[in-house]
């Protein structure tokens, strides 16, 4: 009998573990298909993906981990993190040299996690609560979120740390140090939380007496390798970096303002509600047991830091840095559950249940987290990739933020920041003045065989602006390919464009934005719902502005259709216009007049018409100057490209 029983247990131990490795499996597909279209369809960015995948590709052709993306941070980029782990994946990455590549082998390393969290949950609990914990750890709401956006250096900790802390409670000396060297060769932040496992080791085991002992030696061990992995990361950094942001780092900001601890304990406090629900839905997928284990003390430093720097990816699901205090989480979870079931009635298999139908409700809730990237214009989706496969391999290319990971298997790829704010809002690095003198001087000094841009997504008005300022006054740029919002430049180019489509937009209630006026029912518009302007409402005034629109060079009409209600009297309606930004040329203008209707009640058609001679512009529509002697009503506004030369350059 106890030969069969041993049979029959080991029969159900393959079971378990073939079961986990079917998880893992199931988890790496599956996230690998979501990140894949994620970024096909456009929504992976520079910032990350982009800038890892040009630091392995040009590592592959000869310039070690190269990227052009931040110059600010150096140009190689263990000057922004030192991260010498992701060497171990090059091998990997030569198979086949694209983002997608990069994607998978997140996916599968975040899903390695689950190995050493099921053995340290064997061991605490039992052989089925640590397959669960392992289906929990794959459908956790937060590392799901972590796992969809591009790809990040944060994907090693988690299997990295467990297993440092599995091999540390096994005391594995051997397997121990080789699992904290790759965990502090993830991020070079790392040796802090180490250095925290270290000082948590040496007090619960100098309060229980004659343990101390036994971890001496893996205390002495980790603090000597987190302080010089400590220094050398900062040494790294430090030497690769330009002199003015080489001292920056994650503790800059809070370390800046050491001598206001009240300013410190405002920004803690700040947004409550966001951080409040952070932690309910880091917490709560396991039924909030990770509060009953001292465990849960190594993560609090990270969340109060990144609380008091206040940004909000820090405690937002969507981001890769839960990632870090992930494994925490899970293993005070364990050990607090195992407090709960030895210091309660509650039974292991009621508890089990409970945690089953908590993975399954935050399994469902997860499914959302790929929400936004389902809403995409798959025809759009080909007309970028059409665009982008028009610049040849080894031209320069200056792109945006969406388009860049697609180009960045090449040394001249070049993006302009998203944003010259200050990462921390309360923090005033210099980051953002550093920033805008770094993306100057590119554009005053280099000239890129084309420039790629996105105008419904990532090309921000104050860089369209640089670009036109900077790079378009001092080089020639034609119009290589156009199409629905998307605009390729091609520097020296004079031929007429390979592909070009006319805009055509059309600007309803929906979209034009009232300051005077309402909204109002209309059977006879086109749209059913029209804009309105009575007698009762203020005099010359403004009544609507358009969107911003960003028009390439070209000739344009503009439509817009009104009526007129109520007793009207001979006076002038309203001034449409047509403008540049912040009204520096009026483009086109008109006064409509009572007298211009034939009657009243009926629609009819206004029209301006102008040319834009210049690299793409801003242009603001607008309705002002309205009277409120009559009642005007607007049913749409349409704008639409009738060629991509303006009538006045000759060609």
């Amino acid at each position: 009998m106890t030969t069969i029983a041993k049979t029959l247990y080991a029969k159900a131990l393959s079971v378990l573990r073939s079961r986990l490795a079917l998880m893992i499996m199931c988890y790496t597909v599956i996230m690998s298909i979501v990140t894949i279209i994620r970024h096909y369809t456009f929504f992976s960015a520079a910032w990350d993906l982009g800038i890892f995948n040009q630091a392995f590709w040009s590592t592959l052709h000869g310039r070690f981990f190269y990227y052009d993306v931040e110059p600010w941070f150096g140009k190689c980029f263990f000057g922004v993190h030192f991260s010498p782990i992701i060497i171990f994946l090059v091998p990997f990455y030569a198979v086949y040299p694209s983002p997608e590549t990069l994607l998978v082998l997140q996916s599968f390393i975040i899903a390695l996690g689950a190995v050493p969290l099921y053995y340290l949950a064997k061991d605490e609990l039992s052989e089925k609560l640590a397959l669960l914990f392992s289906f929990l750890y794959l459908t956790y709401p937060l590392l799901i979120g972590a796992n969809i956006f591009d790809f990040h250096l944060e994907a090693f900790m988690p299997v990295t740390l467990l297993s440092t802390i599995y091999f540390l409670k096994k005391k594995n000396l051997k397997f121990y140090v080789l699992s904290l060297i790759l965990f502090l060769m993830s991020l070079e932040f790392a040796p802090f939380l180490t250095l925290l496992i270290a000082l948590y080791l040496f007090v619960t085991k100098f309060k229980a007496k004659g343990k101390l002992k036994e971890v001496v030696a893996y205390v002495v061990l980790t603090v000597s390798l987190s302080i010089v992995w400590l220094f050398l990361g900062f040494a790294v950094r430090f030497y690769l970096r330009p002199p003015e942001t080489g001292a920056m780092s994650i503790l800059t900001p809070v370390l800046s303002e050491i001598g206001h601890p009240l300013q410190l304990l405002g920004y803690l406090v700040a947004n409550p509600y966001g951080k409040f629900m952070y932690l309910v839905l880091m917490l709560a997928p396991l039924l909030f047991t990770s509060l009953f284990s001292s465990y849960f003390l190594l993560a609090l430093p990270w969340i109060l830091l990144t609380f008091t720097l206040n940004y909000g990816p820090y405690y937002e699901i969507g981001y890769q840095y839960p990632l870090v205090i992930i494994p925490f989480i899970f293993l005070s979870s364990i050990y607090g559950i195992k407090k709960i079931l030895h210091s309660t009635a509650l039974k292991k298999e009621n508890f089990t249940k409970l945690l089953f139908i908590s993975s399954l409700f935050f399994l469902i809730g997860s499914t959302t987290l790929a929400q936004p990237y389902l809403a995409f214009n798959i025809e759009r989706i080909d007309t970028a990739h059409r665009f982008i496969s028009l610049v040849p391999e080894n031209a320069s290319i200056l792109t945006t933020n969406n388009f860049f990971p697609h180009m960045s298997n090449r040394f001249n790829v070049w993006v302009l920041p998203s944003t010259y704010d200050e990462p921390f809002p309360q923090y005033h690095l210099g980051i953002s003045i550093i920033r805008k003198e770094y993306t100057i001087r590119f554009l005053n000094e280099s000239n890129p065989d084309f420039i790629l841009l996105d105008f419904q997504v990532g090309a921000e008005a104050q860089n369209v602006k640089l670009i036109t300022s900077k790079l378009l006054t001092r080089r020639h740029y034609g119009v290589y390919a156009w199409t629905d919002g998307i605009l390729l430049l091609k520097r020296d180019y004079e031929s007429d464009p390979v592909i070009f489509t006319p805009l055509n937009l059309t600007f309803n209630y929906k979209s034009l934005r009232i300051y005077e006026g309402s909204k109002v029912a209309d059977p006879t518009s086109k749209s059913g719902i029209v804009l309105a302007h009575t007698t009762r409402d203020f005099d010359n005034v403004t009544f609507w502005t358009a969107p911003h629109l960003t028009l390439p060079p070209g000739e344009y009409n503009v439509t817009f259709k009104l009526k007129l209600g109520g007793n009207a009297q001979n006076v002038s309606v309203m001034l449409l216009d047509a403008e540049t930004d912040e009204r520096a040329k009026i483009l086109n203008s008109t006064i409509v007049h009572v007298s211009d209707f034939e009657e009243l009640n009926t629609w009819k058609e206004f029209s301006l018409a102008f040319s834009i001679n210049e690299f793409p512009t801003g242009v603001e529509l607008r309705g002002w100057r309205v009277s409120n002697k009559v009642d005007v009503y607007l049913d749409y506004v349409e704008v639409v490209q009738l060629s991509w030369k303006p009538n006045n350059v000759e060609g």
